[in-house]
């Protein structure tokens, strides 16, 4: 049993936070690299490589990010990225597939479920392994995964 007392102080706890396994922190350490002036473009880390597990924790595929396009005549923003999954029972990778993730300009998110090799129409439902977005007020790409 716990008594008033024994309850610490609310200084004393810790805010949880999001950490971010893949950081997209504008180096070439990252996904996402930016360029600076004068063209402040944003380009894709192609040699860099992840492996992440599904959501229902069956399967892994690893990937990157090949091109980042900012297609404002069409109001969107396009993110291509390869991956090779290894399904359930399987002990090696299979063939290379791309996708790409059409996230609107203004900002928002696309999710990709990689066992169904299908994009999520809806990224807040369950089911994604791994969800790419564009935060428009803090002008920053991220990606979250859903399994690990």
């Amino acid at each position: 049993m716990v008594t008033a007392a024994q309850i610490p102080a609310d200084s004393e706890f810790k805010t949880d936070k999001l950490v971010l396994a893949i950081k997209g922190d504008e180096t070439k350490d990252g996904w996402w690299f930016y360029e600076g002036p004068p063209t402040h473009a944003v380009n894709a880390v192609p040699e860099n490589w992840w492996v992440l597990r599904s959501a229902d924790g069956n399967s892994c595929a690893k990937f990157h990010m090949t091109e980042i396009v900012r297609d404002s005549g069409a109001g969107i923003r396009r993110i291509t990225l390869e991956m090779k999954v290894q399904s359930v029972g399987i002990t090696a990778f299979g063939d290379l597939h791309s996708h790409i993730l059409s996230i609107p300009i203004g900002g928002g998110s696309a999710a990709l479920d990689f066992d169904a090799m299908d994009m999520v129409v809806d990224p807040s439902a369950d089911g994604w392994d791994l969800k790419v977005a564009y935060d428009s007020a803090a002008r920053e790409y991220w990606i979250r995964v859903n399994g690990g």
